[in-house]
C-alpha cells in the first residue's frame, strides 16, 4: 500500500511466536492533556496513562508502555455507545480508561511518512501526529523517518524491524516493496517494561523484565 495513510500504531504479532491480541486496562486522568485515540502510544504519568510527547522526552520519563487498543468512558463503558453524538475516542480533560497493548515483544503496523530503504531496518525512529479520524476513532500517528538513525537515543523510542506483510512483493518470498509511504513493522525500543538506567543523561542498562 505505498499510500500515505496515517492510521496509528496496529499490533500485529509477537516476537516470541504467541498470538497478538494481549492487553491491560489503565486508567486515564481528567488532566490529560490530549485526546486518545485507538492506535496511540500512550506512556505512564502519575500513575494513569495518556499519550506520548513527539518531542524529545527528558531522561527521566517513562519509555512507551504500548499502544491503545480500546477506548472507554470513565464508567468503562465502550465509546460505541456515545454515537452518534460523539466520536470513539477520549477526548483531552476527559477521564476513562483504554486497553493497551503492552507487551515489551509486541510489534506494530504503521504508515510512514517518507520512503523507507532497506538500510533503515535495525534503526531508532520517532513517530509524528498527523491529524486523527475523530468520526472513526482512529489516530493519525505514523512513524517519521527524516531522522532515522541507528543511536538508541530517548527521543527515537521505535525500532525498525521491516516492511510490512501487505507490502506488494517486487520478487522472490519476503522480498517486499520499499516504496513511498509504505507500510513498515516497528517495535518499541524504549518500553516501560524495559526501561533504561540513565546515569546523567547516558543509558547503561537494562531494568525489569
Amino acid at each position: 500500500m505505498a499510500s500515505d495513510n496515517p492510521r496509528g500504531l496496529i499490533p500485529m504479532r509477537s516476537l516470541d511466536g504467541n498470538p497478538t491480541g494481549v492487553t491491560r486496562r489503565f486508567s486515564v486522568s481528567a488532566n490529560n492533556p490530549a485526546a486518545i485515540f485507538k492506535g496511540d502510544p500512550v506512556t505512564f504519568f502519575n500513575g494513569h496513562v495518556r499519550v506520548i510527547a513527539t518531542s524529545t522526552p527528558s531522561a527521566g520519563e517513562p519509555g512507551v508502555l504500548g499502544v491503545a487498543t480500546a477506548i472507554y468512558d470513565s464508567n468503562a463503558r465502550p465509546l460505541t455507545h456515545s454515537l452518534p453524538s460523539g466520536g470513539q475516542f477520549l477526548d483531552a480533560s476527559t477521564a476513562g480508561f483504554v486497553d493497551v497493548a503492552c507487551s515489551p515483544d509486541q510489534t506494530f503496523l504503521a504508515s510512514t511518512d517518507a520512503t523507507a530503504a532497506q538500510s533503515m531496518i535495525g534503526q531508532f525512529t520517532r513517530v509524528s501526529a498527523a491529524g486523527a479520524n475523530s468520526a472513526a476513532g482512529v489516530s493519525g500517528f505514523l512513524v517519521k523517518l527524516a531522522d532515522a538513525t541507528t543511536t538508541n537515543t530517548t527521543a527515537h523510542q521505535f525500532m525498525i524491524i521491516g516492511v510490512g506483510p501487505n507490502e506488494e512483493a517486487t520478487g522472490g518470498i519476503g522480498d517486499n516493496a520499499f516504496a513511498n509511504n509504505q507500510d513498515i513493522e516497528v517495535i518499541i525500543s524504549d518500553h516501560a517494561f524495559r526501561r533504561k538506567v540513565i546515569i546523567a543523561g547516558v543509558a547503561t542498562v537494562k531494568v525489569g523484565v
